[in-house]
């Protein structure tokens, strides 16, 4: 599963570590998707899910060895692996005022999974709120568990869960919050 721009939350670490807040948010002031996974030694299903066949309250599907899935509860496992995705518009993406998200090459975030649809979402900032709105993709999206009705934006909310069609899990951060629980954490420790 390749997802494109991104980076490993190590690299973001090394990188963001030893800044203040107010330096990291002059190089990042853009919100972040951090991948999710699953709770568990890796290449290891959590006990939990394998007593219930490798399903429980979320659907979960097994790639190169690591689990992703849609949770519905849980917390949020920071592992240096994890992708980490700048909410970003890249040179000749088109659509001017959205952060495309799919799996075509022209997207600005690129999700390599044949359950993503070629262009699948968007996100879009209106005043102060970043927005998510599906656009009738083929496997939905799907923001703390529950599916987007297609056409229709939703605000998101620090700490939200998103999948994109049965792709990968991710956690939505703004900037500063994602520098106060991720980055600056991480230094602390």
């Amino acid at each position: 599963m390749k997802v494109v721009p991104s980076r490993t939350l190590a690299e973001v670490w090394r990188e963001g570590g030893s800044l203040s807040e107010e330096e990291w948010l002059k190089l990042h002031a853009e919100p972040v998707l951090l991948e999710r996974r699953v709770s568990g030694a890796e290449g290891e299903l959590p006990p939990a899910l394998s007593a219930a066949g490798g399903r429980s309250r979320f659907s979960t599907r097994r790639i190169d060895g690591r689990s992703y899935g849609r949770p519905s509860s849980g917390n949020l496992e920071i592992v240096p692996e994890a992708r980490v995705v700048f909410l970003t518009k890249r040179g000749g993406s088109g659509f001017e005022k959205m952060i495309s998200v799919g799996r075509a090459p022209n997207m600005d975030i690129v999700i390599a999974d044949d359950s993503v649809s070629k262009f699948h979402a968007f996100f879009s900032i209106e005043g102060s709120a970043i927005l998510l709105e599906d656009v009738g993709s083929t496997n939905g999206t799907f923001s703390e568990a529950k599916p987007l009705d297609p056409h229709q934006p939703v605000p998101l909310s620090p700490g939200d869960r998103i999948v994109f069609g049965r792709g990968p899990a991710f956690s939505f951060f703004p900037a500063r919050d994602f520098f106060a629980a991720v980055v600056a954490g991480q230094a602390a420790s």
